[in-house]
């Protein structure tokens, strides 16, 4: 989040500006998401990064960052085995149906 922004959103007039506090650190960021949305997304963050015992803060991150990482890459090959299921059993019916 380099540039304070989401997902990398492009600024628009109707971002607005948030300061929060995370990890100990004071950040502010622009973005059109919703307070309630950035304080989920602290509160995961907080909470992953209380279960790591590293009292470097570098490496705190670092694994942190490996840790949602390897979760997000899990999830997405789950939801390519899914769809590749999904459009298997959507080939199987449409084949079942009369010409």
């Amino acid at each position: 989040m380099g540039s304070g922004k989401l997902a990398g959103q492009d600024s628009t007039p109707r971002d607005k500006s948030y300061h929060f506090r995370i990890l100990g650190q004071d950040l502010i960021i622009r973005t059109d998401k919703s307070p309630e949305y950035l304080e989920s997304l602290v509160k995961f963050i907080e909470s992953k990064a209380s279960r790591i015992a590293e009292p470097s803060f570098l490496r705190k991150v670092l694994l942190l960052l490996l840790e949602i990482s390897d979760e997000l890459f899990a999830e997405k090959k789950k939801l390519a085995k899914e769809k590749k299921e999904w459009e298997r059993k959507l080939d199987t019916l449409i084949s079942s149906l009369p010409e």
